[in-house]
């Protein structure tokens, strides 16, 4: 999760939507009344029929639920703020937020202390140490990202002369190829990166990724390729825009799930008595709290059936409440399919139960 604007005095806060993880913690934030805003369709009745229109609109929280079979969170209440010619204040209607949408939250009577540190907490759990660079040949920016927006780290004007010039052209460009990939390990090294996001137009960005390689001490940072229209601040703002960090999330999720797979294989090596395998296993534990660390399938918790979702909520509630780690698997890789083959949902225990 990121925080896009926050004003405490108007309690109001903007907030992307990153993991599913993101989802749950709104699922726990919004509450009956709040007035949520977001992108959303709704068809409307014309003379020659109905069409569905893409529009902004706000409305008061009556329900939310997630929806079955997919990654959405459903926002159900009475538009207050609409297009002023379609008068549609006063129906209902649902917004079905998903992973990369946008959402303003405001809250009448204010945000809790919990609530908004369960924000803060679902945006630092998300962050992933990045440096994002856009580059062509004309100039070059280095950014970090914050859950409060880019910030430009160096920005360079480059030297380049023209084709008419294929030798000095050579030779400057291999000169500020330099410049860059020494900066850009300067940078890595100094905040401890983990991701590098190298976006531009044309070959720079992979003229780039070619000249750290000769950087040994670079070789475990991954690295992100993404077409944008051009270099420096505006490309690294629309390589956001477009959601590469999104996919890097995605891919760091991976490997999360995989990791805490590896750890409840090896408990079961152990002592299968330090791991609840059942709904009813992890619900009996959750109750008593003996749980350490909970997992549990997207799937699972998006179950058609309601009782069992309702079941569900429950158990993951009083997990957060007991002080449990709770970690929704979403990837729908090898690690999600060895979970849900364990039943959807696996607890590994603080101490032994007999």
């Amino acid at each position: 999760m990121r925080i896009l604007y926050i004003d405490e005095k108007e309690r109001t806060v903007k907030l992307r939507i990153e993991t599913e993880d993101d989802l749950w913690d709104l699922y726990n934030v919004i509450e009956m009344g709040d007035i949520v805003y977001a992108r959303t369709t709704r068809e409307l009745k014309t003379s020659s029929g109905s069409k569905r229109k893409a529009m902004s609109i706000g409305l008061r929280v009556v329900w939310t639920r997630f929806q079955p079979f997919t990654t959405r969170l459903r926002v159900h209440g009475v538009i207050v703020q609409a297009p002023k010619e379609l008068d549609l204040e006063g129906q209902r209607h649902t917004l079905n937020l998903d992973l990369g949408h946008e959402v303003t939250i405001h809250k009448e009577k204010g945000w809790d202390r919990y609530q908004m540190d369960r924000i803060r907490k679902a945006c630092r759990r998300s962050m992933v140490k990045a440096l994002i660079v856009g580059v062509d040949d004309e100039e070059v920016t280095i950014a970090t990202v914050h859950d409060y927006g880019i910030e430009p780290l160096v920005e360079m004007i480059l030297h380049i002369p023209g084709k008419i010039y294929p030798t000095a052209k050579a030779i400057e460009l291999k000169r500020e190829l330099n410049r860059i990939s020494s900066k850009i390990k300067e940078l890595c090294e100094r905040l401890k990166i983990e991701v590098l996001i190298l976006a531009g137009p044309g070959i720079m960005k992979e003229l780039v990724e070619e000249e750290l390689q000769k950087y040994p001490e670079l070789r475990q940072i991954k690295v992100y390729l993404e077409n944008v229209s051009s270099g420096g601040y505006k490309g690294v703002h629309e390589a956001l825009k477009r959601g590469v960090l999104l996919r890097v999330l995605r891919d760091y999720s991976i490997t999360e799930e995989s990791k805490l797979i590896e750890e409840v294989l090896t408990y079961l090596a152990r002592d299968e008595r330090k791991v609840a395998l059942s709904l009813d296993e992890v619900e009996k534990a959750v109750r008593i709290g003996a749980v350490d660390k909970l997992f549990i399938t997207s799937e699972l918790m998006r179950s058609p059936d309601e009782t069992l979702r309702r079941r569900v909520e429950e158990i993951l509630k009083i997990a957060e409440n007991t002080g449990a780690r709770v970690k929704i698997f979403s990837s729908f890789q090898d690690a999600y399919l060895q979970l849900k083959h364990m039943g959807g949902i696996v607890a590994i225990l603080r101490y032994q139960l007999s």
